[in-house]
């Protein structure tokens, strides 16, 4: 694993991170202290993950907004982290209970993660429309979706198509919940007609695939030690015979494509049409692009990897990676 190489992943966009992080930190620290969310050996964990970099990375916005943000990911987090772990798993009724609360706007059991997703749900529903909350509940939805067709195919020792990995495996990666946290975040009222728009659509779609491929790439250490069914790269290897190196290669590869892609289709969406709240909107699907990269490697042991330095890793320069892409104008 130690000679296993990574070629340089393609991002043209800056790094930023809000300037609310350290409040956003210590007030999701305190979180987890009150509701007693984690044992000492999983806060440990927690604290080296720093979920709080990666939601200043993601978004631009309040810091009470931010803090909001950064308790229900954190909750997902957690969720992602029993799904991974067969010996403990995410049950359906679990999952259930988690909308139960939504529905219901509160929680009166004794359950610490379920107290505290309602004290983080009933602070959500205080600072957003009723619109947006039943478009958070149904990318839940969508997660545990995905979640549960992850089970199904790791029960069954079943590999997925390509086709299949691109439809489900961001709606397991949380990847429309991600989206649509910038709107609340940065408190964006967007045109009924943008999000009906083939524009959101592929922005979208992009956003989400790209975050799958960049964490697939940089947690494939970590993932190949429960041969994760739905890692890219283990996936790749398993389809087309592959070596490991070989694998890493092409996922990079189809990083790399989609990152141009999203780029074009950036370029393409028409500024003076769809108005101010919409660029701020495509600025924070950028930041979740960027921001994931720069967590992931500079931010976070999660995958690990900490304090590197992204030149190595992140380069803005197309010219020498566009060469071997082969995409066409007009895709």
């Amino acid at each position: 694993m130690d000679d296993l190489k990574i070629p340089p992943l393609y991002c043209p966009f800056h790094p930023f991170i809000s300037n609310h992080f350290p409040a956003v930190r210590k007030h999701t620290d305190s979180w987890i202290a009150s509701y007693q969310l984690l044992s000492k050996e999983e806060y440990e964990r927690y604290d080296k993950d720093n979920f709080a970099a990666m939601t200043c990375r993601f978004y631009e916005g309040s810091a009470e907004r931010l803090g909001i943000a950064n308790d229900l990911l954190t909750l997902f987090f957690r969720l992602d982290d029993l799904a991974d772990h067969a010996d403990k798993g995410v049950s359906d009724f679990f999952l259930r209970e988690f909308l139960v609360v939504l529905h219901d706007g509160h929680y009166y059991g004794n359950v610490p993660f379920f107290r505290a997703l309602g004290d983080v749900w009933g602070r959500f529903v205080k600072h957003s429309a009723v619109s947006l909350q039943q478009r958070i509940t149904a990318d839940i939805r969508s997660l545990f979706n995905g979640i549960a067709w992850e089970r199904r195919n790791a029960e069954a020792s079943r590999w997925p198509t390509l086709d299949e990995y691109f439809k489900m495996r961001p709606a397991a990666g949380g990847a429309a919940l991600a989206g649509t946290l910038v709107r609340f975040v940065s408190n964006l009222k967007l045109p009924a007609k943008f999000l009906d728009s083939r524009e959101y659509m592929v922005l979208n779609t992009l956003c989400g695939r790209l975050g799958c491929l960049a964490n697939d790439i940089l947690s494939v250490k970590k993932e190949l030690a429960h041969q994760d069914y739905h890692n890219l790269i283990v996936l790749l290897q398993q389809l087309f015979d592959l070596s490991l190196q070989e694998a890493i290669n092409q996922a990079v590869v189809l990083h790399n494509q989609h990152m141009e892609l999203f780029s074009r289709s950036i370029a393409g969406v028409s500024r003076r049409e769809w108005g101010p709240a919409v660029q701020q909107y495509i600025d924070g699907l950028i930041g979740i692009v960027r921001g994931n990269l720069d967590w992931s490697l500079n931010d976070s042991e999660r995958y690990g990897y900490h304090d590197i330095n992204t030149d190595g890793y992140v380069v803005d320069d197309a010219d020498d990676i566009l060469e071997k892409l082969n995409i066409g104008e007009g895709e």
